[in-house]
């Protein structure tokens, strides 16, 4: 989609070449935001008649560039944009890490600098983000992340002490922290610890202390987080072992496997679908099948058909016994 370079100037920065150190060539602009050379000339013109701080350099190296510090009035965002940017409300995520009244207090100032059209409804949210899982509503955040928060806003460092659970045992950090990650509603923090060249990934939960340390942190800049997330997440979903499972299940069960489903649906008939479903080896896909409940059918693979076959059998016999509730499960001795 082009971009109106009239409307936003500072796109003039926002290019890949476009920095306040480097000029950025009107061919450059053109290719990057989808408009012709003829139109970054004229739209370019019209910001210098309308006073906006752009000029350009002749010569080999030269283009345009903003006046190094210049910034947008805020007065220039349309409706549409204002209401997005406030729309989009997460307050339990803001409360979790402890900048519920930091986010109210901007929602506030944002709400004041807009001119009465651009701001008529975006006070009123149309978005809410639920990040939690049916039931989890109530879960509560890990007992440092607002304190994690704090340091990443403030550019300090944190130590904590970090509880591995193979071993059961405590590791103490020292760390200059790049950001925090909700994934599937579970923390993360991703941090660089001092004297390390890379980041690492710490479960939130497993910080069993943790302190705000008065140095400046002196993580790299140019770390993004949110490839830096990405990279690692397809890394480590590379390590799960995959099995690729055909299940005939009733078709209002469908859209519960729908995230695992891999092509197209199979036949159906009598209320049923077959489809096939990549889950995380056969142990995940036991545990996976078997929350479905008894009207779902694996018909393969053999090896999987026979765990969930040998897994039914073990909670038959579990159950079978009548009248005894306690089975399996130690008798209480009078003291």
């Amino acid at each position: 989609m082009a971009i109106d370079l009239y409307a936003d100037p500072e796109q003039l920065e926002n290019t890949r070449q476009g920095d306040l150190r480097e000029p950025v060539t009107a061919a450059a602009i053109s290719a990057e935001l989808g408009i012709s050379e003829r139109t970054v000339y004229r739209d370019v013109a019209a910001l210098i008649e309308a006073g906006i701080p752009v000029y350009g350099e002749r010569g080999v190296g030269g283009g345009f560039r903003l006046v190094e510090g210049y910034r947008a009035q805020l007065s220039g965002l349309a409706a549409p944009e204002a209401q997005v940017l406030l729309s989009v409300g997460a307050p339990g995520l803001a409360r979790q890490l402890g900048l519920g009244s930091i986010l109210a207090d901007a929602q506030r100032k944002v709400m004041t600098a807009l001119s009465a059209q651009a701001g008529a409804g975006a006070d009123r949210p149309r978005f809410h983000l639920d990040l939690a899982g049916w039931g989890q509503q109530d879960r509560t955040a890990p007992p440092f992340l607002a304190d994690l928060a704090r340091a990443l806003l403030d550019g300090t460092r944190i130590a904590f002490s970090y509880q591995r659970v193979e071993t059961q045992q405590t590791k103490d950090w020292a760390v200059d922290p790049l950001g925090l990650v909700l994934k599937s509603g579970a923390w993360y923090l991703v941090a660089q610890p001092v004297g390390r060249d890379a980041p690492l990934i710490f479960r939130a939960p497993r910080i069993a202390t943790a302190k705000v340390l008065a140095d400046r942190t002196l993580a790299p800049d140019g770390v993004d987080l949110a490839s830096f997330w990405e990279s690692q997440s397809r890394a480590y979903e590379g390590t799960f072992e995959s099995v690729l499972v055909t299940v005939r299940l009733p078709l209002n069960l469908h859209w519960r496997v729908s995230a695992q489903q891999v092509g197209s649906e199979g036949p159906k008939g009598s209320g049923m679908v077959v489809v096939d479903l990549d889950v995380e080896g056969i142990d995940d896909a036991v545990s996976y099948l078997l929350q479905l409940g008894g009207d779902l059918e694996v018909l393969g693979p053999a090896e999987v058909r026979g765990a969930v076959s040998r897994q039914v059998a073990r909670l038959a016999d579990l159950y079978r016994a009548e009248g005894d509730l306690g089975r399996g499960a130690p008798k209480s001795t009078p003291s």
